[in-house]
């Protein structure tokens, strides 16, 4: 495993290259804290404690990503 998300489709591309795979994992939780930072908290990490809770963004490599459906509109 290694490390390494709108509005418009260029924003959409920013966060990606920031978050890296989170971005569209299933597992991802994004924790928005009083003081207005955003982590995204891997849930995976509970099922297998060898994946970190809160990876280092952004991610570019993980064994345990499975994506989100494509949604239609």
């Amino acid at each position: 495993m290694s490390y390494s998300v709108g509005v418009s489709p260029e924003g959409n591309e920013t966060q990606k290259s920031r978050v890296g795979l989170c971005i569209a994992c299933r597992y991802v939780r994004r924790i928005t804290s009083d003081r207005g930072s955003t982590f995204y908290l891997c849930d995976y990490s509970s099922v297998d404690p060898h994946f970190p809770k809160y990876p280092r963004l952004p991610v570019i490599h993980c064994s345990a990503y499975n994506p989100l459906p494509e949604t239609t509109t």
